[in-house]
C-alpha cells in the first residue's frame, strides 16, 4: 500500500486535546477506510491470480504444467514479499501505537485537568487509539490472507508435481 495515500496529521499525544483526539481518530478512520479498500482490491487481484492457476491446472494439458508451476512459484514470493512489507507495517504500528498510550496515559495522569479512575483512564485511551487498533487489525487479517493464499499456491505446485507423475506413471504402462 502506498504510504502517499492519505497523511494522518501526528499529534503529541501528551498535549492533545479532546478536539485534536477527535480530529485525529476522524482521520484515522478515513485512513482505514481507503485502506480497506485497498486490501479488498488486493485480494481480489490475488483471488483472480489463484482462480487461473487452479482453472489451467484442470485443463489437463500436460505441456502448460512446467509453466503453471513457474507462476506459481512466482506468485507465492510475490506473496511472501508482501507478507514481509506488511509485518514490517505491523511492527511500526505496534511500537508506535505503545508509545502513544504510554504518552497518553501521563496526560490522563497529569494533564487531563481532573483526576480519572483506573477504569475511566482505560476506557479513554481505548476511545482515543481506537482507529489506530483497526489499522493493526487490518494489517493483521491481510497478512493472514496473505499467508492462506501462499498455502493455496503450495498446494497448486504439489498437485502439479503429483500430476506429472502420474502422467509419467500412466504413460510408462
Amino acid at each position: 500500500m502506498s504510504d502517499n495515500i492519505i497523511k494522518v496529521t501526528s499529534i503529541d499525544y501528551k498535549k492533545a486535546n479532546n478536539q485534536m483526539i477527535e480530529k485525529n481518530i476522524l482521520e484515522m478512520e478515513n485512513y482505514n477506510s481507503v485502506s480497506e479498500q485497498f486490501f479488498n482490491d488486493t485480494r481480489d487481484k490475488y483471488d483472480k491470480q489463484i482462480n487461473e492457476l487452479n482453472d489451467t491446472l484442470r485443463k489437463k494439458n500436460f505441456k502448460e504444467y512446467v509453466d503453471l508451476q513457474a507462476y506459481a512459484l512466482s506468485l507465492r514470493q510475490s506473496l511472501a514479499s508482501s507478507i514481509s512489507y506488511y509485518m514490517q507495517k505491523l511492527s511500526q504500528a505496534n511500537s508506535n501505537l505503545n508509545k502513544s498510550k504510554g504518552d497518553r496515559i501521563e496526560y490522563y495522569m497529569t494533564g487531563y485537568g481532573m483526576k480519572v479512575s483506573d477504569a475511566t483512564r482505560t476506557k479513554l485511551i481505548d476511545r482515543d487509539f481506537s482507529e489506530r487498533e483497526r489499522t493493526k487489525q487490518l494489517l493483521e487479517i491481510h497478512v493472514d490472507y496473505l499467508r492462506e493464499s501462499i498455502k493455496s499456491c503450495d498446494s497448486i505446485g504439489y498437485a502439479i508435481i503429483n500430476l506429472i507423475k502420474l502422467l509419467n506413471y500412466v504413460s510408462l504402462e
